[in-house]
């Protein structure tokens, strides 16, 4: 819910190669020598933030966009009774973040930021099969959720080597983390079809009163899913740039 954290690193790495001279002036630029690089970096993401719900840099460069954040499928509960399973999952709000702490370490090659999302609404279709008194109940319908306040930690860390007289930076994989808000409501739509209603209430005191039962299986596969895509997408980024390119003087 928060895969917000990965345009924002997207956008730390648009920031880097601007000295190569692939992205337009809408791109704001932070040089290593800044006296406050992490106020700058902070100044800079909220200049684009606009930019960034749309995956629209700028001419020429464009990235996949943050409104709306989608993630094929996402399946929870199969241990538990309840089996969830959410496809074409499409996650709103995440352009509105603040930023609560960040920190650039050139140095170190480290950029740590922490990130308030106010209100993320979640949108899917949902299959789900729930054991009632020893019967399997299954059911279909649309999948509609709001969290308040949902805290995102995005950690990027690199090292660096020499090839030719050239200072090279090799990252790590992206460490993301979450901290889920307040749960205002989870509901399924058409559940067991309106044939069912006291089936109904309990998977819905289920998953409104017991948050944790779905989201700690849900925030690994995200956590998963949007750490190896920033990865690949750094990797592409970062590979075969010396770093005096990377950041300037």
């Amino acid at each position: 819910m928060t895969k917000f954290s990965l345009r924002v690193f997207v956008f730390f790495c648009a920031i880097f190669v601007t000295v190569n001279g692939r992205l337009p002036s809408t791109i704001p630029v932070c040089s290593r020598n800044h006296p406050n690089l992490s106020e700058c970096f902070s100044n800079a993401i909220k200049t684009l933030q606009p930019r960034i719900a749309t995956g629209d840099l700028g001419p020429g460069y464009k990235v996949a966009p943050l409104e709306p954040l989608y993630i094929p499928q996402i399946t929870y509960g199969e241990d538990q009774g309840l089996k969830v399973h959410l496809s074409n999952v499409q996650i709103k709000g995440a352009s509105r973040f603040k930023i609560e702490k960040l920190r650039v370490n050139y140095q170190d090659l480290k950029i740590d930021v922490l990130l308030t999302v106010p209100k993320l609404n979640i949108f899917a279709k949902y299959k789900l099969s729930f054991n009632f008194l020893n019967e399997i109940v299954k059911s279909d319908g649309e999948y509609l959720s709001e969290f308040e306040n949902s805290k995102i930690r995005v950690t990027l860390k690199g090292q660096k080597y020499f090839n030719n007289g050239q200072e090279f930076a090799r990252l790590d994989p992206l460490e993301v983390k979450f901290q889920r808000g307040k749960v205002i409501y989870v509901r399924l739509t058409n559940l067991f079809g309106g044939r069912s209603p006291a089936i109904s209430d309990v998977v819905h005191s289920i998953l409104n009163n017991n948050p944790d039962f779905a989201l700690n299986q849900i925030y690994p596969q995200v956590n998963g899913y949007l750490s190896k895509f920033a990865t690949e997408m750094a990797e592409k980024i970062f590979n075969g740039t010396p770093l005096d390119e990377l950041f300037p003087n």
